[in-house]
């Protein structure tokens, strides 16, 4: 085998390694694009029901907040009926 031979051989089976390379750099890309979307994807889920935790957690501080109010102008009507009955 000469010497160019040689030299052509090892230039195709260099190319063929940089093609094969070239490959599992373009899946890696596309597994990364994919777990991003994933990850994108969960990002927002959670973004979601951190509003939603958020709104219910002011819903129930007003409900509670009322709850206390009644409360509080009931105490005074309970004390005056109970001090008329004694």
């Amino acid at each position: 085998m000469s010497h160019e031979m040689e030299l052509e051989d090892y230039y195709h089976q260099c190319k063929a390694e940089c093609a094969a390379l070239r490959e599992q750099a373009d899946n890696l890309v596309a597994m990364i694009r994919v777990r991003d979307e994933q990850i994108a994807g969960r990002d927002a889920a959670l973004a979601l029901k951190t509003e939603q935790v958020t709104r219910l957690t002011l819903a129930l501080d007003d409900a509670l907040g009322i709850v206390r109010g009644m409360k509080a102008r009931s105490e005074p009507l309970k004390a005056e009926a109970e001090a008329l009955e004694l």
